[in-house]
């Protein structure tokens, strides 16, 4: 990532995440990623915040080297570059700041009170997120579709279940106020609202009226869901820092594993499908999903949405140009009945696909770098047999040790839905 100023107002590029492989076979090292940390201070762009930063801030203050490679470089987020910046970043250095900027997914440049606290977060993403990094404790309430297995650290706190949708609407809109409410009589507030799109956040100018910071959080395509987990670690401070840079680093491990496996082979050719029968668009993150697995997105319309499937002809067109198609379907970490999925009429128009056979649904109750590796395994099964299951694994016991310590025993994933072929299908039915 690189961060590019215009004017004062900061705009976001995702480019290529440099990445220098170090023996990923047997899992026991590291990738050394340069994943960006949207956040002031961050002057040479890597995932922390040091010394290193200081030294080229001190080049900079002294005309030693140009500004325009160093945007971060504007650590108090006012447009200019001065001895100012350098006295934020040592505050930042010493711990003793209260605050920092930060750079949303939309390129929104905001000030959040440092460590971020009382955040209130809107959709099932922005859930999974904070319990992938077990930051409950941060969470003051929140919107989000019921998924108990998946949200049981959430559910287990003491942030406020405002509603089981997926918007901000009025009912949502007064709750979140009541709970701006009662922090203020403790002298304390919300530290911000993270929501996944813009569809999704009702009321945004009479939050940023009363002041509350929006920040958009595009989590769930491959990089940017790893870079998130580096980004929102060192938000929250103290014990998420590390553990954010931990599961960056864990997440570009895997895909650059997958991409070195796969090599110069011929790709394998794939179609991305969510809510049934809504075919992805090609910059949407399920189409991430299927590259960052090693395979090919075929394509179909520019944007990051999807597009709904109403006739036959708009599923026989992929016929002969793809190997596989992949149903992305949310179905939480409990076990689904094949029959169910697969007779169930909103299939219907998919029917006609000769490739309805070849059809995998893929469970985004997983963590994304899980979805990777499960897709990864469906099209280069002489390439990655079982590592699904082994990546599910090991990012369970590093780091969401609670799936590990449920009520009733450990989360067994050979009995809930991960992936879910036609022959699953065939042998549920028989």
């Amino acid at each position: 990532k690189q961060i590019a100023v215009v004017g004062v107002v900061a705009v976001l590029i995702v480019a290529a995440v440099a990445v220098v492989i170090m023996n990923l076979d047997d899992g026991g090292k590291n990738a050394d990623i340069e994943a960006s940390l949207a956040i002031g201070g961050n002057v040479d762009n890597d995932y922390r915040i040091d010394s290193k930063d200081m030294e080229i801030l001190d080049k900079i203050l002294n005309d030693e080297i140009s500004s325009e490679e160093y945007p971060l470089a504007d650590v108090d987020g006012n447009g200019t570059i001065d001895q100012a910046d350098k006295t934020y970043l040592q505050k930042i250095l010493d711990d003793e700041m209260d605050s920092v900027f930060v750079t949303d997914s939309y390129g929104n440049v905001q000030e959040i009170s440092y460590p971020l606290d009382n955040i209130i977060t809107v959709n099932a993403d922005m859930a999974m997120l904070v319990s992938n990094l077990g930051a409950v404790d941060r969470v003051a309430g929140y919107i989000a579709s019921d998924y108990p297995v998946e949200q049981t650290l959430l559910r287990n706190s003491d942030a406020i279940d405002i509603s089981s949708g997926r918007q901000v609407k009025e009912a949502e809109y007064k709750a979140i106020r009541d709970i701006e409410s009662d922090l203020d009589k403790k002298g304390e507030k919300i530290g911000a609202i993270l929501y996944y799109s813009s569809s999704a956040l009702g009321y945004k100018a009479d939050f940023e009226a009363a002041g509350i910071p929006i920040l958009n959080v595009y989590c769930t395509s491959p990089e940017s869901n790893a870079d998130a987990y580096a980004t929102y670690g060192y938000l929250f401070g103290g014990e998420y820092v590390q553990k954010g840079i931990d599961m960056c680093q864990y997440c570009y491990n895997v895909y650059d594993h997958i991409k070195n496996k796969v090599g110069d082979r011929e790709k394998v050719t794939a179609l991305g499908l969510n809510m049934n029968f809504y075919v992805c668009n090609n910059e949407s993150q399920y189409a991430d999903i299927i590259r960052f697995a090693g395979g090919v997105h075929v394509f179909t319309q520019p944007g990051d949405g999807s597009e709904k499937v109403t006739t036959p002809e708009g599923i026989t067109d992929y016929d002969g140009r793809i190997d596989y198609m992949f149903n992305f379907s949310t179905k939480d970490l409990v076990k689904v009945d094949p029959v169910g999925l697969w007779d169930n009429t909103k299939n219907d128009v998919l029917r006609s696909s000769a490739h309805f056979e070849d059809m995998v649904w893929v469970n985004c109750s997983l963590p994304v770098v899980v979805r990777v590796a499960y897709v990864a395994e469906i099209m280069y099964p002489d390439l990655f047999e079982g590592y699904g299951d082994k990546v599910f694994n090991e990012f369970i016991d590093k780091f969401l040790p609670y799936l590990n310590n449920l009520e009733g025993g450990a989360l067994d994933i050979d009995e809930i839905m991960t992936t879910c072929t036609y022959e699953d299908y065939e042998a549920a039915k028989a």
